[in-house]
This record gives structure tokens, sequence and C-alpha cells, in this order.
């Protein structure tokens, strides 16, 4: 069985790079929140809780879904925070 990634790593060089200060950004465990988590998990997909375990969400959401893949990712990027 292949290891999974840990992004806590990542996630905090990305912070620091950043300059997020403590009060506005703070990293959790996966199970500090897991009431929240697999309500969501309920909400949008067909997994529940064991969708806690799972690495890739995005084939088991309910209902319709999409993707777009623009050539230039930066050129999209404004329209789509503007319309979210």
């Amino acid at each position: 069985m292949a290891k999974r990634k840990d992004f806590r790593l990542d996630i905090e060089q990305a912070v620091n790079r950043l300059n997020i200060s403590v009060e506005d950004f703070k990293a959790f465990g996966i199970y500090e929140c897991e009431d929240i988590l697999i309500n969501i998990l309920n909400k949008f997909t067909v997994l529940g809780k064991q969708g806690i375990y799972e690495k890739w969400l995005w084939n088991s959401f309910k209902g319709e879904c999409f993707s777009i893949h623009p050539e230039y990712v930066p050129k999209i990027l404004r329209e789509l925070i503007l319309i979210a």
C-alpha cells in the first residue's frame, strides 16, 4: 500500500511564505472537527464518514458536477473569484 502524502509541512511552509498570522490561520487535526467534516461529507458526497479516509472526493460527489480546464489559469481566475 502506498504511503499517503502528509500535507502539513506544505501548509506550514505556505503559511510562513505568505506571512499569515497565527490569529488568521490555525491548522487542526482531522478529528478535532470530525462532526463538522462528516456533516459536509454527508451533504455533498456519497461517502459519509468513510470519506474522512479518502484522498480524492470528487469522484464521489452527489448530484451534477463539472470541471473546467482553461489553457491559462490566471486569465480565468479573476472571473472565478468574482463568481464565487
